[in-house]
């Protein structure tokens, strides 16, 4: 019987990413019959000649643009890909989306596993089939949940699954780092992280996340040395980011929203996402500053109360870089949220 078990708990994980993949295909089936969203879609697509192809024209443009404040030559490697495809059938980007997206539900389903086996190797005991179940769970968690939708099914947003990709076998890659400890694999995970980065800014936080994992589920304790090629990776794209936004012009001035506003509301947005994580009502594609902002208000105060030390070194930068403070903070709050609490999510299932 045990041997059985055994047998049943391996085949569960060899399936779990598979499943996860297929169900999360069934899922976004809808998202294959939409069109392009009315919003910034037809500026990307329909009125934008430069990624359709990949003459020399094109690939400068695509890695020097900054179209609509956002860096992200990669994805639109893939949007020209669909492009040869497909036309200007939306369908068929909408199909590129929602097949990579499966993709990262199956990678996702592989993370967890793999820290799974690595509390295992420390000694601590876990059901075979819980091995493969919670992994199994834990994806379809993240890949079924209602803010997946925004990215998958609307084209614009092709960066975040895209990102996602190589974020994901990022941490794959790390994790057999952490395990046999070659230096191979540590390159590998730095070479994912930079083209993650070339799909979306966000990926910033991975050396963040490295060393959380470090400290748990992996207990490999504090080895920053080793994160040096990330940490240099998050500084430059920063700078990338922030030439991306002011290029964009999508920072508010100062004299509108001081800095005292600014840092309450990216605090409440930290605590504003978990929320929507945890009960996703409500949902939209943006959520506009509401004027004028109270920073004394109880959601900022309770929110914000870590940010006082933050903001005595925001008050003495430049106003521009300050302007765009709230933005980096947010956004580098909703990344590590989406990439550090769900695998930790999965170990407390397998716990449970």
């Amino acid at each position: 019987m045990p041997e059985q078990t055994s047998r049943a708990g391996r085949l569960a994980v060899r399936l779990a990413p598979f499943l996860a993949a297929v169900l999360t295909f069934l899922a976004f089936l809808p998202a294959l019959r939409a069109g392009f969203v009315r919003w910034d879609d037809p500026w990307h697509f329909l009125t934008n000649p430069h990624y359709r192809g990949f003459s020399w024209a094109n690939l400068r443009w695509m890695f020097t643009s900054f179209e609509m404040g956002n860096y992200q030559p990669l994805a639109w490697l893939t949007l020209a890909v669909d492009y040869k495809l497909w036309g200007l059938d939306p369908h068929g980007y909408h199909l590129t989306s929602v097949l990579i997206h499966c993709v990262n539900a199956g990678l996702l389903c592989g993370v967890c596993s793999s820290l799974l086996d690595r509390r295992l190797l420390n000694g601590e005991p876990a059901e075979s089939d819980a091995a493969g179940v919670a992994p199994f769970l834990g994806a379809l968690l993240w890949s079924l949940h209602p803010l997946r939708v925004e990215s998958v099914a609307w084209v614009t947003e092709r960066r975040d699954v895209v990102s996602a990709f190589f974020f994901l076998l990022s941490v794959l890659a790390y994790l057999r780092w952490a395990r046999e400890e070659r230096r191979p694999w540590l390159w590998a995970s730095a070479g994912f992280t930079f083209l993650s980065l070339l799909s979306k800014s966000m990926a910033v936080t991975m050396p963040v996340l490295l060393i959380i994992l470090d400290l748990y589920p992996l207990r490999r304790g504090w080895r920053l040395k080793e994160k040096a090629p990330f940490w240099v990776l998050a500084a430059v794209f920063l700078v990338v980011a922030y030439a991306s936004q002011s290029t964009a012009k999508s920072a508010i001035p100062l004299s509108l929203i001081g800095i005292p506003e600014r840092l309450g509301h990216a605090a409440y947005g930290l605590v504003f996402y978990l929320g929507k994580t945890l009960w996703p009502s409500g949902l939209c594609a943006m959520y506009e500053w509401r004027l004028p902002i109270d920073p004394f208000a109880p959601r900022f105060l309770i929110s914000g109360m870590p940010d006082e030390p933050i903001a005595e070194q925001v008050a003495g930068l430049d106003p521009h870089i300050a302007a765009n403070t709230e933005q980096a903070i947010t956004l580098a709050g909703q990344q590590l949220q989406l990439a550090g609490n769900l695998p930790v999510a999965v170990l407390a299932l397998q716990t449970a």
